[in-house]
């Protein structure tokens, strides 16, 4: 996989199973697209590492390797409008975009936006952890509501929500 000057990569499913970063597979690109209907796998040791900012887009992750946009931001969201997000649930959940603690810790970015405006409500439905050094700042923004099962605690060192239909965290 070999994009140069290309900056959107959209697919039915997207595997990435090899490094994909400025030094080689992303020559003199700075801001990454990559969307998918279904799915993006990224397996472990691979990597995303654009230049730039960098944009997931599928209704289904599994990230098991590096997601980088150090300096810059990364941001994961559905493809299919009004689909909820649930944060800290593993494995595919079907309805919804699953993103767990393990793989929101594999990304580093100066801003982490999960979800848009666009997105369905978003649930925090077990602890996740970022550290300030990987993730500085979580951005959550969905067109529906934003809340917290109980025991689900979100530990970052900067948060902003945006949800018209309110945000509910403890």
């Amino acid at each position: 996989f070999h994009v140069t000057g290309v900056q959107t990569c959209a697919l039915p499913i997207l595997f990435v199973n090899a490094p994909l970063h400025g030094a080689g597979a992303l020559q003199n690109v700075t801001n990454v697209s990559l969307l998918a209907g279904n799915a993006i796998v990224v397996t472990p040791g691979s990597t995303v590492a654009p230049t730039g900012s960098l944009l997931l887009q599928a209704n289904d992750m599994d990230i098991a390797g590096g997601i980088g946009a150090a300096g810059n931001a990364v941001a994961l969201r559905p493809a299919a409008n009004g689909r909820p997000i649930e944060l800290g649930t593993s494995g595919v959940c079907g309805s919804a975009l699953c993103l767990d603690a393990a793989e929101l810790g594999q990304v580093t970015a100066s801003v982490l936006r999960v979800g848009d405006a666009n997105s369905g409500f978003m649930t925090l439905t077990q602890p996740v952890t970022l550290l300030p050094s990987s993730v500085p700042v979580l951005n959550l923004t969905t067109g529906d509501s934003i809340s917290q099962n109980t025991g689900s605690a979100l530990t970052v060192q900067a948060l902003a929500a945006n949800a018209p239909s309110g945000v509910f965290l403890n």
